[in-house]
């Protein structure tokens, strides 16, 4: 981690062999998935800090039936119009060493 000279010193940056210089916002998104690779619970809930609760908030609301309720849309990613997604996936999936899909 270096500062970063683009930035007029202000920012930093993350330099590795794998992948072209990381900054901010990147670097974000890889943290997020590290803690939830270390994460002994069985959900993680992550709320950035432009998120708002604006009434009481339980949870145990992404749960039903024993299960985690989650949003998915499995390969969407091939469909048209995603271009600039798959160009993030594969070089998040080098980044991290898995498959890009």
């Amino acid at each position: 981690v270096f500062d970063d000279p683009l930035s007029g010193f202000r920012r930093r940056i993350w330099l590795s062999f794998r992948t072209q210089p990381l900054r901010g916002w990147h670097v974000q998104q890889l943290r997020r998935i590290a803690i939830a690779g270390q994460a002994k619970e069985d959900v993680l809930v992550f709320c950035d800090s432009d998120v708002a609760f604006m009434k009481p908030f339980d949870a145990n609301a992404f749960w039903r039936d024993g299960k985690v309720r989650l949003f998915r849309r499995d390969g969407v990613l091939s469909n048209d119009g995603h271009d600039e997604h798959r160009v993030w996936s594969r070089n998040a999936g080098a980044a991290l060493g898995i498959d890009p899909a």
